[in-house]
């Protein structure tokens, strides 16, 4: 879910915005974020601090220090 809120903040340029662009943007399962968010911590559930590669989110992957993202939960077919 964290990957799929984090895809109207990031750069196109992102590999995973590239490789998962489909699980990312549209209502589909997303199997492979589970290996790629490797820790996910937040003290007050508006924070958060994210353990991953750094070759898969850079500092500069973010564009913008804020943005917003909707999450719909993919259904099953």
């Amino acid at each position: 879910m964290l990957l799929k809120l984090f895809s109207n903040g990031l750069s196109d340029r992102n590999i995973l915005k590239r490789l998962f662009s489909e699980q990312m943007n549209e209502n589909a399962d997303f199997p492979e974020a589970e290996g790629i968010v490797w820790n996910l911590e937040s003290k007050d559930l508006i924070n958060f601090s994210v353990s991953t590669s750094a070759n898969l989110l850079k500092d500069e992957d973010f564009p913008a220090l804020e943005f917003e993202g909707e999450y719909e939960e993919a259904s099953e077919i």
